[in-house]
């Protein structure tokens, strides 16, 4: 193996980033992007119309993993007075 340093001359480090370079159809929108392709829009229909009727998780993307065992904790959330009736505070005068 050839090594390219060479006695007598000042290196500094640096990093190169290579960005944006896959194939068009392979990138993956954020969460405002436009759909790009009507044949998406209406596959992602019928996913969402499938989900509805059968339930939710019947029709999944491989990146969400086959197993779904974790439950998002709630026992330390906040209560949700302004946005839920059944969390309202009650208050009861004697």
């Amino acid at each position: 193996m050839t090594s390219i340093f060479q006695e007598g001359f000042s290196y500094k480090k640096c990093g190169v980033s290579l960005n944006d370079i896959s194939s068009v159809d392979a990138v993956q929108l954020d969460f405002l992007a436009q759909a790009v392709d009507l044949h998406d829009e209406r596959l992602m229909s019928v996913i969402d119309s499938l989900n509805k009727r059968y339930g939710s998780g019947t029709i999944r993307f491989a990146s969400e993993g086959i197993r779904q065992d974790w439950k998002m904790r709630t026992d330390r959330r906040s209560p949700r007075y302004t946005t839920r009736w059944d969390e309202l505070l009650v208050v009861k005068a004697n």
